[in-house]
Parts: C-alpha cells; sequence; structure tokens
C-alpha cells in the first residue's frame, strides 16, 4: 500500500513518514504544493493524507488533481482548525474518507490509512 504525505511543516512530515514506514507501509512525502504535483503526475497511490492548511488554499487543488490522476485514491485531510467540523470538505472532494486533527496521534492515523485505503 502506498501512501502520499503532503504537508509544509516539514517535523510533523518526518515524523509520520518514519513511524508509517515502520507500520509497513510504504511512503512519499511532498513538502510543498509544487512536490505533490510532480509526485501524483509520476506515480500512483493508494492513500493520500493531505493537510487542508498549505498556502493559498493549495489542498483543494492538489486534491482535484490527485483524483483526475489517480480516480481511486482515498484521501484523508488534516486540519489544524474547526472550519470544516461540519462535514462541508466531503463535499469539496469526493474522495475524501475522513478528516482528522493535526494533533491526531500516529497510531490513529495509521489505522485510518489502513482502514480507508482497503476499502
Amino acid at each position: 500500500m502506498t501512501t502520499l504525505l503532503v504537508d509544509n511543516f516539514a517535523p510533523r512530515l518526518r515524523l509520520w513518514s518514519k513511524h508509517l514506514i515502520r507500520q509497513g507501509l510504504s511512503v512519499v512525502t511532498a513538502g510543498s504544493g509544487e512536490d505533490a504535483y510532480l509526485t501524483l503526475n509520476s506515480q500512483k497511490f493508494d492513500a493520500m493524507v493531505l493537510n487542508m492548511g498549505l498556502p493559498d488554499g493549495e489542498a483543494l487543488s492538489i486534491s482535484d488533481f490527485a483524483i483526475f490522476r489517480n480516480p481511486e485514491i482515498r484521501i484523508i485531510a488534516v486540519t489544524s482548525d474547526r472550519f470544516f467540523s461540519d462535514g462541508t470538505l466531503f463535499n469539496y472532494i469526493p474522495n475524501l474518507r475522513t478528516h482528522v486533527a493535526d494533533t491526531v496521534q500516529i497510531e490513529d492515523l495509521t489505522a485510518a490509512i489502513y482502514h480507508y485505503a482497503h476499502n
């Protein structure tokens, strides 16, 4: 199972990547929108963990491109605020499976990736 992590906060990206690799996932990281587009253009993924706090609303564009390049990709959104707590995010990202706070326990994120990438 291959997972793309898209996050511009490098310490969290490194921490999550190392943990997910130890849990048996194949992980590719993108530390910027540009990195995400280049990676999505050249590789298919089962799941993508996407930081919704990327600059200039870029996360929605990245999710659109991910679905265009890989219609079966499962997306897990990460957010630092309660803006999407009412579920409206599901209206904007058709392949969204869940959204979690950026303070999520890594074990819970791992479980979500395994669960949604297999369904």
